[in-house]
């Protein structure tokens, strides 16, 4: 499934898994329930194309997200941050 870029949207997710082993109970939840097929890069980390975004699950302990990391794409990437600074601010 090619997966087309569109601005301010959710792009990416990435799941945290604790263990190598968390990781590969985690797959075997996701595909079994919803089907997905993954990739595996490694023993730490796979992803998917066909969970509707680009998705991963990462058991790498030095750099494995505390909680799940969402990514929104956008295409300038400066005037998006001073947005939400004055969003913040405001």
């Amino acid at each position: 499934m090619e997966t087309k870029i569109q601005q301010s949207r959710f792009d990416y997710v990435e799941l945290p898994a604790k263990t190598r082993e968390g990781l590969l109970k985690i797959k075997s939840f996701y595909s079994g329930v919803f089907g997905w097929s993954y990739t595996d890069w490694g023993e730490d980390y796979s992803d998917t194309k066909d969970s509707g975004i680009l998705s991963g699950l990462n058991a790498d302990p030095s750099q494995a997200p505390l909680h799940a990391l969402a990514i929104i794409y956008v295409q300038d990437i400066e005037t998006k941050r001073n947005e939400i600074i004055l969003q913040v601010a405001g």
